[in-house]
């Protein structure tokens, strides 16, 4: 079975960015907040697209403004779509950086301003309070249950960021098309909705 740590440490390892405590949470965090179960369609990030992703299997409707989210054969190949698209799209640049400068808060900011999500995790609406920072800070939705991973892992309960990186360590890349994007179906799959049986 594969852990929420191992999903996010997979994706850090895909950014290009190092694999710490902090970061790892930070990635948990908005895996939680856009999937509550990461393995789900082996897409933790619920990538949109309507085809042509390597290790793409399929589409399906996930609710209103989730339409044609990306369904994959593996998890590796679901993780590596999302990193892709973070790191190959102009919006997610702060974020990224942030990621590789070991700066979760950072991170967190830059993808609740990206167009990632149209609530920008938001509570209260647009000026709201930053959700993935509350939860990150372990006084939110999520509380403690995210927001203590790395206190965990030192009473052993969870494999430290070193023991889930150590689990990743094979190289791999993939090349996403240039003409998919996270949420480019939203518009067109307000008229097409495409459901697989999962």
């Amino acid at each position: 079975m594969t852990t929420l740590a191992q999903v996010a440490a997979l994706f850090l390892r895909d950014v290009g960015a190092p694999v710490t405590d902090g970061n790892l949470r930070a990635v948990e965090v908005w895996i939680r907040h856009e999937n509550s179960n990461p393995t789900l369609r082996n897409n933790p990030l619920n990538l949109h697209s309507f085809g042509g992703l390597p290790g793409q299997v399929g589409a399906a409707y996930a609710g209103p403004g989730d339409r044609n989210v990306a369904i994959f054969d593996t998890i590796e190949h679901g993780v590596a779509a999302d990193a892709a698209n973070l790191v190959r799209l102009p919006y997610y640049t702060g974020a990224v950086a942030a990621l590789r400068a070991d700066n979760p808060a950072g991170f967190l900011s830059a993808i609740a301003a990206s167009p990632w999500s149209a609530g920008h995790y938001r509570i209260g609406g647009v000026t709201g309070t930053n959700s993935l920072l509350r939860d990150y800070n372990g006084t939110g939705t999520f509380g403690s249950a995210v927001g203590s991973s790395a206190g965990l892992a030192r009473a052993g309960a969870v494999p430290s960021a070193a023991d889930v990186l150590a689990a990743f360590s094979r190289p791999r890349s993939v090349t996403i098309p240039v003409s998919t994007s996270r949420k480019a179906a939203v518009g067109i799959g307000a008229l097409i909705v495409l459901a697989l049986v999962i």
